[in-house]
């Protein structure tokens, strides 16, 4: 899905995409099982995806295909601390 095709109210919409568009910060999704936090996560990414940015993930498990994005899924607790050092010395645009 796109960040359109998500039902954002125009106000949700337009702070959600200046929020994810910032040169730094970070942006946390939070909800119950279902209301799609993950969903909202790759139509961000996907927005973002450009060859303009390095773009980096560690998920678990890796949910959707995108071309271009960096992926590093993590297999257990102890590799995401690893994962992370990785990623970030590979320079990345988006985390």
């Amino acid at each position: 899905m796109t960040l359109p095709e998500l039902g954002m109210s125009p106000a949700a919409h337009e702070t959600f995409l200046r929020a994810i568009t910032q040169p730094d910060g970070a942006v946390l999704t939070c909800g119950p099982t279902g209301s799609g936090k993950t969903t909202t996560l790759y139509a961000a990414l996907d927005t973002l995806n450009d060859d303009s940015r390095a773009i980096a993930t560690i998920e678990d498990p890796v949910e959707y295909q995108i071309a271009i994005i960096s992926r590093c899924r993590r297999s257990r607790r102890s590799a995401f601390a690893r994962g992370l050092r990785t990623l970030l010395r590979s320079d990345p645009d988006v985390l």
